[in-house]
């Protein structure tokens, strides 16, 4: 028997596995999603969420400046 693939390294995401990756809730993932700020994908009623889009997502927030 296989082990099953740590979440860390999936393609892509379940919405609830995606928003604990980014730590965050699935309510405000579901609302990035919806406003256009995270890609999905989308087959049938399904989503997902590739990790380069989680990734390209994590590296555009804004970083706080050094006093």
């Amino acid at each position: 028997m296989t082990a099953p693939t740590p979440v860390a390294d999936q393609i892509l995401y379940a919405p609830r596995d995606a928003a604990r990756v980014l730590a965050m809730s699935p309510s405000t993932l579901y609302a990035l999603m919806a406003a256009g700020r995270i890609a999905y994908v989308k087959q049938g009623t399904v989503r997902r969420l590739r990790r380069r889009d989680l990734e390209a997502y994590a590296d555009n927030l804004p970083g706080q400046a050094a006093a």
